[in-house]
């Protein structure tokens, strides 16, 4: 009897290899805030080539701080402490990459990251505390930095706030500090439009730390 012929096994076809998924990048990854001396792509305004109001918002989310925190007044004071009209939430390339590498002590190394500014955080909040001889530059440059661009004062309500950031810490504590608050409230409910003078900004520091002498 002739043997049946062994029938060979189909062949399976290979299925097709599956394309590797790019990983997403962890949103607390250490991303480079200056890379090879240019801002760092994650924040960089593509149009502008400086930094917006996104990448400084994307920047308080890495640090895990929020945009109100005090310690970004302190961040913005070494960044625009130069520029003669500052607008909040705004960088040019070189703002950002000099004044970044200012708080670093003129460091060269132009590969600055994250981690590296989230080191300083305690630093720059020491600043925004007496006896550190930048609270009063860092109070005095607030006014400029808060106001709107273009205009000589500073509104009531954006005053106000910036106060309370600095409230709690000597000069600005104890029932005068209080009662000039509850002033300047009364006063912009009562005349629409009511905005604070750089004069009246830079005096109030004087007035009181002169009060405070005096109790």
């Amino acid at each position: 009897k002739k043997k049946a012929a062994k029938k060979s096994p189909a062949k399976k076809k290979k299925a097709p290899a599956k394309k590797k998924a790019t990983p997403k990048t962890p949103a607390n990854a250490d991303h480079p805030l200056i890379d090879r001396g240019e801002v760092g792509s994650r924040y960089v305004d593509e149009e502008k080539g400086g930094v917006g109001i996104d990448g400084v918002m994307q920047l308080c989310e890495d640090l895990e701080i929020q945009p109100e925190d005090k310690v970004m007044l302190a961040l913005s004071y070494h960044m625009l402490d130069k520029s003669e009209d500052p607008t909040m939430g705004e960088f040019s390339a070189s703002e950002w990459t000099e004044g970044l590498s200012k708080i670093f002590l003129g460091t060269k190394d132009y590969m600055l990251r994250v981690s590296d500014l989230k080191s300083k955080l305690p630093t720059l909040r020491a600043q925004m505390e007496p006896p550190a001889p930048e609270f009063k530059r860092i109070y005095l440059f607030a006014f400029m930095f808060m106001k709107e661009s273009g205009q000589k004062g500073l509104d009531a309500e954006n005053a106000i706030e910036t106060w309370k950031l600095f409230g709690g810490s000597a000069p600005f504590t104890g029932t005068l500090f209080a009662d000039w608050i509850k002033f300047v409230e009364g006063k912009s409910e009562k005349a629409k439009g009511f905005r604070i003078t750089k004069d009246t900004w830079s005096l109030f520091w004087n007035f009181l730390e002169a009060m405070q002498d005096d109790l």
